[in-house]
């Protein structure tokens, strides 16, 4: 699923400070994954438009060495306009098998990040995948993190994927941000691209994890790309601009323990 350098589409620190510069100008905010699709969900527009988000899938290890996939809905460690210029100049190569490249985290930072500690001083809630899939909680804040097990979040199948399949996904519930919203957008993505698949991929299988590294997670604009986490942090993109103003990291006032760390 390359790119080609048109169409709006710039490199990955360039679209990003395109987007904010409007954002400001028109009282917006560049959009998480989970706002994509409250979005597409609410107005029914933009199912054929491809937008980069500022949702992070970060993989690394834990403190106690615990192999852990975290996912960020809102920016964290990759989703700011330095960090990305950071990760484009010093990239994480892939493998023969997997090529692409992504951005490069330090350990300290990501084992801070599964604490729900940004290096701005700013702190999100954690969730554990447990707590995601729950069907007790649908509520969760704008901004928010997700940690799972790798090997969890390996058995999600990458490719092109039955609905009925996808919706007991732990890793694309994890990519919504719940799992009401994955069921409800999924039953819509069917009705909308008229298919009963849905594209899901990711490298996870073939992750190097002698450093963490991760991607911004990229919303297709057709159901064969669905959601994109397998891109290279050098391939250009495009952000989209939602009215008002952005969500704000806080600190929260429950910490929920993640029991890998």
């Amino acid at each position: 699923m390359k790119k080609k350098m048109k169409n709006n589409y710039e490199s990955q620190p360039q679209a990003l400070r395109r987007a904010q510069e409007i954002a400001f100008q028109k009282n917006g905010h560049v959009p998480t994954m989970p706002e994509s699709i409250v979005d597409r969900l609410n107005n029914l527009t933009g199912w054929h438009q491809e937008k980069a988000t500022l949702s992070e899938e970060i993989v690394g290890k834990s403190g106690y060495g615990n192999q852990v996939v975290a996912i960020s809905h809102g920016p964290a460690l990759i989703g700011t306009v330095e960090d990305l210029e950071k990760a484009v100049r010093n990239p994480v190569r892939g493998t023969s098998l997997i090529p692409d490249s992504a951005a490069s985290i330090g350990k300290n930072k990501f084992r801070r990040l599964l604490d729900g500690k940004l290096p701005s001083g700013d702190e999100l809630p954690v969730y554990p995948i447990a707590e995601l899939l729950s069907a007790n909680h649908l509520n969760f804040p704008s901004r928010y993190i997700i940690v799972l097990d790798l090997s969890l979040a390996e058995k999600s199948e990458s490719g092109y994927i039955e609905i009925q399949r996808l919706a007991e996904d732990a890793l694309f519930t994890a990519r919504i941000g719940s799992r009401q919203k994955a069921l409800e957008y999924l039953g819509e993505a069917g009705r909308q691209y008229g298919t009963a698949r849905y594209g899901n991929w990711h490298t996870l299988n073939h992750s190097d994890l002698s450093r963490p590294h991760g991607r911004l997670l990229i919303l297709g604009g057709n159901a064969y790309a669905g959601i994109v986490g397998d891109s290279s942090i050098i391939e250009p993109v495009r952000f989209a601009v939602l009215p008002g103003k952005k969500p704000k990291a806080v600190h929260p006032l429950e910490r929920i323990a993640f029991a890998a760390r």
